[in-house]
């Protein structure tokens, strides 16, 4: 991974390692980001994939002490953490040294904070979704998307309710790639 730039996990790879592959992990992480490399995660948090939440947070804590970007779900971080305020949230995750934290909160938009600011991005339409599945997952393919060709976070979490919205109105998250249009 050395020649990467930037470097995508989820929570879900996560959960999937025993604790010798999340080690290894932590400590490739770790060098990673001392070299200046990029490091994505989208925390994904499934209760069923963990042995118990306080290992799931363990966890997520030592990878998030090297992550740039961390692209978290409300709701996840709600049965994960017990936020039931997303001030609670920004005050948690301002212990870490994330420069861009991106909380992805379905139909009420996302929140992007950056450099101390924080900003609504409110999905531009209100969609009767067909199916949800991918929903989070499209909407951070189109944020990173955004981010590397050079938007801004607010531009990017537009991009990424743009695609999430055509996700939502396909079942299984496919879309044929004339139904398909690309937001960037």
């Amino acid at each position: 991974m050395s020649g990467l730039d930037f470097i995508y996990l989820s929570g879900i790879t996560l959960s999937v390692f025993d604790d010798h592959q999340r080690e290894l992990l932590c400590t490739c992480l770790e060098k990673l980001a001392k070299s200046g490399k990029t490091i994505i995660y989208d925390g994904k948090f499934r209760p069923k994939n963990w042995t118990n939440t306080e290992t799931a947070i363990y966890w997520s804590s030592r990878v998030l002490k090297h992550v740039s970007w961390y692209l978290p779900t409300f709701d996840d971080e709600v049965i994960m953490h017990g936020f039931t305020r997303l001030n609670a949230l920004f005050n948690y995750y301002k212990t870490f040294d994330i420069s861009e934290l991106v909380v992805k909160n379905g139909e009420n938009g996302c929140w992007v904070v950056c450099a101390d600011k924080k900003a609504l991005v409110e999905v531009e339409q209100s969609i009767k979704p067909t199916d949800t599945t991918a929903a989070g997952d499209s909407f951070s393919a189109g944020y990173i998307a955004g981010r590397l060709n050079g938007r801004s976070s607010t531009e990017a979490a537009l991009i990424g309710h743009k695609i999430a919205a055509q996700v939502i109105q396909h079942r299984g998250a496919i879309v044929d790639n004339d139904k398909f249009s690309n937001p960037l």
